[in-house]
């Protein structure tokens, strides 16, 4: 559907990954940015965004990874 369609507009310049990976880890951490609009930060697609929040609440990923709020113990 036609009117579902939206422009998204880059920069111009060439950041770097890791650069555009930086910054988006700083607002997140910082609490300036959600989680889905930091990925969109980096170059995530929309089906990109999908599957890493739906990996969120993956216990074993979060537990592997140290993220915050979930037990290191197996």
């Amino acid at each position: 559907d036609v009117s579902r369609l939206e422009t998204v507009w880059r920069d111009a310049a060439t950041p770097t990954l890791a650069s555009k990976a930086d910054a988006a880890v700083k607002l997140f951490s910082s609490g300036l940015l959600p989680a889905d609009m930091a990925r969109e930060l980096i170059g995530f697609t929309a089906e990109q965004r999908k599957r890493a929040a739906e990996l969120d609440g993956d216990p074993v990923l979060a537990g592997q990874y140290g993220l915050p709020g979930v037990s290191q113990s197996a």
